[in-house]
């Protein structure tokens, strides 16, 4: 078992600036896509996010802390490739055909329950995640480590009469592991439409204008704010731009005016399959702005003067989240919305209905996954469908805005 999740969880931009691009290259192999083509400024800013998700097993984003518990479930990691390749091996031995030098038909059923085990296995590593464990992405990228370490204690089998054997079965192994994950994913997904389901019958009627004359006030006067007040220009633009929170406050925020309607968004988070691919290529796109354009790029700008701006997601939440949460109850009381579920999250999913409502467009779904920016790699490419579908789902399932 190799250390490169220890090293990822714990390197810092500084110790990754001094290492050559082949360096970091050779971090990046196993670890991240399309990372060949990346140059080195890009490619060190790819692993100190995959760094940053690494560090979400910890049970504290303290670093030294985070660093331990990787080092945990690294250790803990090896110690079960070696025990997945041991009973591997005895599985190919009981159903070895010594005429043919091949498996026998009886693997299936023994291969099928090993890769079960396997599932099992990552489902019990405990982490952040609501249910206690870690996130489908971590448990892809540690189920990748126990068959790379699996295949490579095969190739060290060299000279061995069950190496032809067990290659055949690593294969077979391979093909049903991707099965059980896949039936599993496909469980998950129904239960996940099953709740979208039930929460868009539970709608929550909001009118939004009381919420955007707020924001518009706040930019338009935003000079004229204390540093104090970093808050309400905060809220402001998650109103108008449906931003994450993360978004909001990260250092590589970019908002530039395109006409009076429209502002060219650049420093999306969360982007998955193919997405992330493409935001890799095109950084920059096009989202819509409740109020004048300009007022949004001041209100950013004057959040970046003040220095409420972080590097990472990570920071962002730790040093804003319990202050955002408060001046959200006070604008909820102050606009008399009788309503918990209006937190700063909430106005990323109310900011979609209303830009949907504006824009005359009739698949609210593609519609949302275009402003909020998931699966947009696959929209540019033509695809009618997307592959993070659920997701933009979700943002039409809690509110229905007033017409």
């Amino acid at each position: 078992m190799n250390a490169t999740l220890q090293t990822l969880a714990t390197v810092t931009r500084s110790e990754l600036e001094e290492k050559t691009v082949s360096d970091l290259r050779d971090m990046a192999r196993g670890n991240l896509t399309g990372y060949s083509k990346l140059r080195k400024a890009d490619l060190i800013d790819a692993l100190l996010a995959e760094g940053e998700k690494l560090r979400a097993v910890a049970e504290s984003w303290n670093e030294r802390k985070a660093a331990e518990e990787v080092k945990a479930v690294s250790e803990d990691l090896g110690e079960y490739c070696q025990l997945f390749f041991r009973q591997f091996k005895a599985i190919v031995e009981a159903n070895l055909d010594l005429s043919t030098g091949e498996v026998s038909r009886d693997v299936f059923p023994q291969l099928s329950g090993l890769a079960t085990q396997l599932v099992s296995y990552l489902d019990s590593i405990p982490g952040q995640q609501p249910h206690g464990g870690i996130a489908d992405s971590t448990k892809l990228r540690y189920r990748s480590e126990v068959t790379s370490a699996l295949k490579n204690a095969i190739e060290a089998e060299q000279g061995s009469f069950l190496k032809p054997a067990m290659e055949s079965a690593a294969s077979i192994l391979d093909a049903v592991l991707g099965q059980a994950l896949s039936n599993k994913y496909q469980a998950k997904k129904t239960e996940y439409k099953q709740t979208i389901a039930k929460r868009k019958e539970e709608k929550t009627e909001i009118d939004p204008s009381g919420l955007i004359a707020m924001a518009e006030s706040i930019l338009i006067n935003v000079e004229t704010l204390n540093k104090s007040d970093w808050k309400l220009v905060s809220v402001a633009l998650a109103v108008v731009t449906g931003r994450r929170m993360a978004e909001v406050h990260n250092e590589s925020t970019q908002f530039e005016m395109v006409d009076d309607q429209t502002l060219l968004f650049t420093g999306q988070l969360k982007a998955k399959g193919s997405a992330k691919d493409y935001y890799a290529e095109n950084p920059s796109y096009k989202i819509p702005c409740l109020v004048y354009p300009a007022l949004a790029v001041v209100g950013h700008n004057w959040l970046r003067e003040h220095g409420k701006l972080c590097d990472s997601p990570k920071q962002a939440h730790n040093r804003f989240s319990r202050y955002l949460a408060e001046i959200m109850k006070s604008i909820r009381s102050e606009l008399g919305i009788d309503s918990d579920k209006l937190n700063y999250k909430a106005l990323r999913a109310i900011y979609g209905m209303e830009a949907f409502k504006r824009s005359g467009a009739d698949d609210e779904a593609a519609y949302l996954a275009k402003i909020l920016g998931h699966g947009r790699g696959d929209l540019q490419a033509g695809n009618e469908r997307i592959s993070d579908f659920l997701t933009p789902q979700s943002y039409n399932s809690d509110w229905k805005v007033k017409s």
